[in-house]
């Protein structure tokens, strides 16, 4: 039987004793759980922490089976149990606990066994104390379940920031996979590009051929002719077909990896103007693969006002949340599962919903799934600090998240967050302005370590510009250092021997007008310092993939005025 006997009390056990709900800041009674038969022993214990009544909130149970119903429907900040029960031992409890509700409940164990073998088994099971009962007393009592709650606390920092760690490592091997992935994009796009260019003039040739032929005269060669040309022609509608697939195809990857390097951003701070309909529709993105095995996605779009936040890390909100719906539906019956995205604004918050048909969430596993390392999935499968993680991004921008579910129909998660984050945009100052384009060739240099992207760069601009390449950052110094003189400069950032931001340093005092020129090309894999830096420069940057059109566009509007010539 349960006995529920109400706060207790103490004057301070620690900045762990006691804690909301939520894990934010406010210091609440310790809830100690007592799991002991014998109710002499239960009496000592409320005995020796009377004077510390309002200190403690104690529940007490007599067996391991009321002590799991209790742990499953609520939460505790440490459990006194005997050794032996009931229906079991203390280890037994605690292997329970360990398998049926992973929450980390210190445990101190008490018994009137001085068993010095016994006492080393619990503690190597993960007991935080093993106390014999006959030398208990006011202060030992106190003192251990402060230490206990104290020493999972600093386990759970440490976890923490191990997960911490690991997110700075994803990050950076996503931005790492996305600048290998869109240098060969980059050539790949304009390649195909530039053989839609060629087809064009092909079918342009044949048209000419067909006319040259029938003027001649000659019934017979045309009719010939005409055959081929007829045959020529459905080849070019095949390749054509096979190059709007290769375009859209190559384009797709590039946008799926822009969404990927919003991972590599995830652990420093970029408030800027954000439309929430381009947040959801990016973390869909990322999120398609796992829900297209178990359920459709709808997405309704509110077209909600921009606010000032962190796109990133609200990509990574979504993401989470949405991984978590698909999750929670099983594989294989897609037709018959959905999971639904809109976003609405109402009044002064924009508020984006994600409903799923998924399994639902039982209500005594609710009100713990904003626990820190609380999990209902297996302990491969994550770590418990997904929702925890994705509550503190929202509350950073002054939100709020509500979680509602039914088991078996599914569960609601609503996003609310203000209009007014509280945040303040930081606005880079790299030129975007357009310009008037060249009115005549400019003198363009590519530096560039991904020799197929500097070829494909040079056959995109050669009929326009006068073009020269340098493989890589240390060759273009050289060249740049030269009596040469350029009208732009297309520098990419990583590039092994020197990279170009630190070329752009060393020629900065020396030739001011040239690095005006300037245009940055990356395709991620950016350091935070290197990204701080980009920050403070008026530089024009190009994202790869980079199509032909827009390579055309940049150059033509950094270079409207020649080298040496008053702007």
């Amino acid at each position: 039987m349960a006995a529920d006997l109400g706060p207790s009390s103490a004057p301070d056990l620690g900045p762990s004793s006691g804690r909301t709900s939520d894990g934010q800041g406010e210091r609440g009674p310790c809830r100690l759980l007592i799991v002991d038969d014998d109710q002499f022993d239960r009496a000592k214990i409320r005995r020796l922490l009377r004077r510390r009544r309002d200190a403690f909130e104690l529940r007490e149970v007599t067996t391991i089976q009321e002590a799991l119903a209790l742990v499953d429907s609520r939460a505790f900040d440490c459990a006194l149990v005997d050794f032996r029960l009931p229906d079991g031992t203390a280890l037994d409890l605690m292997a329970k606990l360990d398998q049926d509700a992973p929450s980390r409940l210190p445990i101190i164990v008490l018994t009137g066994l001085d068993d010095e073998a016994i006492a080393l088994q619990t503690l190597q099971r993960g007991a935080q104390d093993y106390i014999i009962k006959d030398e208990l007393d006011e202060r030992l009592l106190c003192r251990a379940i402060r230490y206990s709650v104290e020493r999972l606390h600093v386990a759970d920092m440490q976890r923490r920031l191990s997960h911490a760690d690991r997110l700075i490592s994803v990050g950076q091997l996503a931005a790492g996979i996305a600048h290998e992935i869109n240098n060969p994009a980059s050539y790949v796009l304009c390649n195909l590009e530039l053989l839609e260019g060629q087809q064009r003039q092909s079918r342009e040739l044949v048209a000419e051929l067909r006319r040259i032929v029938r003027q001649s005269g000659e019934d017979t060669l045309a009719a010939e002719v005409e055959g081929q040309l007829q045959a020529l022609e459905q080849t070019f509608g095949e390749d054509a077909e096979m190059l709007r697939d290769s375009l859209h195809g190559i384009e797709q990857i590039g946008s799926i990896v822009g969404e990927l390097k919003s991972f590599s951003r995830v652990s420093s701070d970029s408030v800027a103007p954000t439309d929430l309909d381009a947040v959801v529709r990016s973390a869909c993105k990322i999120a398609h693969h796992e829900i297209r095995r178990r359920a459709r996605l709808t997405l309704e779009r509110g077209h909600p006002p921009t606010i000032a936040a962190d796109h990133a890390k609200l990509v990574q909100v979504f993401t989470n949340l949405l991984i978590n719906a698909a999750q929670s539906i099983e594989p294989g019956a897609t037709e018959h599962n959905e999971i639904r995205v809109s976003t609405r604004t109402h009044g002064d918050f924009i508020r984006v919903t994600i409903e799923d048909t998924g399994a639902g969430i039982p209500p005594s596993v609710l009100p713990r799934v904003f626990d820190p390392f609380f999990t209902t999935k297996p302990r491969s499968d994550g770590a418990g600090l997904g929702l925890p993680l994705c509550l503190d991004l929202v509350r950073k921008h002054g939100g709020q998240i509500e979680l509602h579910s039914t088991v078996g129909v599914g569960t609601r998660v609503e996003v609310v967050i203000p209009t007014d984050t509280g945040l303040a945009p930081h606005t880079p100052t790299h030129s975007k302005t357009d310009a008037p384009p060249a009115a005549q060739r400019a003198r363009v240099l590519i530096i560039d370590d991904e020799s197929q992207i500097c070829r494909v760069y040079q056959r995109i601009l050669a009929p326009h510009h006068d073009v020269q390449i340098a493989n890589g950052g240390r060759l273009g110094l050289e060249l740049l250092r030269s009596e040469a003189r350029f009208d732009i400069v297309l520098c990419d950032i990583m590039m092994p021997d020197l990279d170009g931001i630190t070329l752009y340093a060393r020629l900065r005092e020396e030739d001011p007008d040239l690095v005006q020129r300037f245009v940055f090309c990356t395709g991620g894999a950016i350091s935070e310092q290197q990204q701080g830096m980009l920050d403070t420069l008026t530089v024009p940057m190009l994202d790869k993939p980079v199509n032909g059109r827009e390579l055309l566009r940049t150059v033509a509007r950094v270079a409207g005025t020649p080298a040496g010539v008053d702007s």
